[in-house]
């Protein structure tokens, strides 16, 4: 409403950060048969590795990272709950799920292996809203991007939640006037998350976007001969990348 945005330019509101937070706030409504509670009330129980008892029994494993996504303020919105488990082969394999703290039709209030509801937050919201002069590293994944975090503190490092396929489902408008660079993995599910990020930048209205090669990081800062399918950021710092 024109009136709205009338209003809080007259207050100062900054109106991105109110619009991408609003958008939130509104998506914490009735779902099925309980509400999403966004954000997070600050009586709700702190989330540890034995919370998600479900996931824990089915994969036979407690996860092994747990990463909070939140508004622009930093006030929780939910978590995106990672297992490293073996499948039937005994491969290595990544499993995923998010969980959010509902409120089901008796009042009842507990955490819920829910969605993120759409358009979802972007990783460490809070920095690239209130870091609003600072460049944006978009990678593939929370993990590569608390790897990444240390090596580069002029950049805001962030990701989208929920695989490569996803990056669609995500709310990019934070982008807008926004110097980016994107470095996803190496492997074609990372082309393709690449290219669908740089279309989200664009249409958010990014002042400049660029790609890093992370395969000509590990092999021109590396020394490396030859790079894997699915080689990404993190793998390079555990391969003594230490700056960028």
């Amino acid at each position: 409403d024109i009136w709205d945005i009338v209003w809080i330019k007259q207050r100062g509101i900054n109106l991105s950060q109110h619009l991408v937070d609003s958008k939130l706030a509104a998506r914490g409504k009735q779902k099925k048969d309980f509400t999403l509670l966004i954000p997070v009330p600050d009586k709700a129980p702190h989330f540890t590795q034995n919370t998600p008892a479900f996931h824990n029994k089915k994969f036979n494993s407690k996860p092994t990272s747990i990463y909070p996504y939140t508004t622009s303020d930093g006030s929780l919105v939910g978590y995106m709950i990672r297992w490293d488990v073996l499948d039937k082969d005994k491969n290595p394999e990544k499993k995923f799920t998010s969980y959010l703290y509902v409120e089901d039709h008796k009042g009842k209030r507990y955490w819920k292996s829910v969605g993120f509801p759409e358009p979802r937050p972007l990783y460490n919201l809070f920095d690239v809203t209130n870091r609003s002069k600072s460049p944006v590293l978009v990678v593939e994944g929370e993990k590569v991007a608390n790897a990444l975090e240390p090596l580069v503190p002029d950049y805001i490092v962030t990701t989208s939640s929920n695989g490569s396929k996803s990056s669609h489902k995500t709310d990019w408008s934070t982008m807008k006037d926004r110097d980016v660079i994107i470095c996803p993995d190496f492997d074609k599910a990372g082309i393709q998350y690449g290219n669908q990020v740089c279309l989200e930048c664009r249409k958010s209205g990014a002042r400049s976007i660029r790609y890093l090669s992370v395969e000509r990081i590990a092999k021109e800062l590396l020394g490396q001969d030859t790079v894997t399918q699915g080689y990404d950021l993190g793998d390079a710092v555990e391969r003594g990348l230490d700056s960028v």
